[in-house]
Parts: structure tokens; sequence; C-alpha cells
């Protein structure tokens, strides 16, 4: 996969707009945990989420974007 390198001012925001999917992933496994819900959607959050803070701290971190991001946004 290409990847081109990412503004800065990009990779800072990558890295601030990862913050609430942490949360909500903290939060979610704070309910599966403490004997609330353990519904197939509570799983599904705490796996979307996660999945998508890292791929926004990987931006934040390497200042690598996949082409398609970059296409799409003008990156």
């Amino acid at each position: 996969m290409k990847t081109d390198k990412v503004r800065p001012l990009f990779r800072v925001l990558a890295v601030i707009a990862s913050i609430p999917g942490w949360l909500t992933v903290l939060l979610s496994f704070a309910e599966f945990i403490g004997g609330g819900d353990s519904s197939l959607g509570t799983w599904l959050t705490i796996i979307s989420s996660l999945a998508f803070s890292i791929w926004l701290i990987v931006i934040g971190v390497t200042g690598k974007a996949p082409l398609l991001l970059k296409s799409l946004f003008n990156l």
C-alpha cells in the first residue's frame, strides 16, 4: 500500500481525534467488566473504537496516511 506524508497539523489532529475513541473503549470495557451489558453490540463498540483509535494513533505517530485517505481529504 502506498503511503504519503501527512502535514504536521493533521498528525496532531489525528492524535486528538483518537481520544474519544479511547474513552469509548474504556467505558464499554468497564461496563462489560462491571457485570453490565455483555451483548454483541458492546463487543462491536469495543473492537471498532479500538481499531479506529489505533489507526489514528499510527497516522499521528508515523506521519503516514494511506493513499485513499490522502485523496479523499487532500492531506
